[in-house]
């Protein structure tokens, strides 16, 4: 299953969703990280893949998280993927995989720095 039709499965499932209007950009790229992410995990059947998927997520949530604090990020994120457009979300696809990758890098360098 791809992921477009993934989240159109997701989507036609919830009921409508509240109003997203006052999202800033970089809370809205984040949050089509974190979706692309969830949506991911959801369709693979490797465990390894999973976790590295759930690290990703968890990178985006953490940057919301840190930029502000207060807000209940999980009900936003659910919010988010009842009314998110499914073709934005796959638009948003390799920017998100670039993001993770770039910050798996950056740590699996500092971990093999620290090693020497």
């Amino acid at each position: 299953m791809s992921l477009i039709a993934a989240l159109a499965a997701a989507v036609a499932l919830t009921a409508p969703a509240d109003d997203l209007s006052d999202l800033k950009p970089q809370d809205k790229a984040d949050l089509q990280c974190m979706a692309v992410a969830v949506v991911a995990i959801g369709m693979s059947t490797d465990q390894d893949q999973k976790a590295g998927l759930a690290t990703g997520a968890t990178y985006f949530f953490g940057r919301l998280q840190g930029r502000t604090p207060g807000t209940d990020w999980l009900a936003r994120f659910t919010t988010y993927i009842r009314s998110e457009p499914v073709d934005e979300l796959e638009a948003n696809r390799m920017r998100c995989a670039n993001e993770i990758g770039a910050m798996a890098q950056a740590f699996t360098s500092a971990g093999e720095a620290m090693g020497e």
